[in-house]
């Protein structure tokens, strides 16, 4: 039985899924990127509306908008 697990498990096996599905995740993340910069959704995070302070640590000074 252990045997043929390990036979199992470590049978060569084809790839090309493998490419297919990173090629097709990657070109998904660039449109989402393209489109995120296109509309400008990446100001929200450069310009936040709320700003929370620390909880412990309210001396330190909040960060400067670039």
């Amino acid at each position: 039985m252990l045997a043929r697990l390990t036979a199992a498990l470590f049978r060569p096996i084809d790839i090309a899924w493998l490419i297919v599905a990173r090629i097709g995740i990657g070109s998904l993340l660039a449109l989402e990127m393209a489109g995120s910069l296109a509309l400008g959704y990446t100001r929200e995070y450069i310009e936040p509306q709320v700003h929370f302070s620390y909880l412990f640590f309210d001396w330190l000074p909040h960060w400067s908008p670039p």
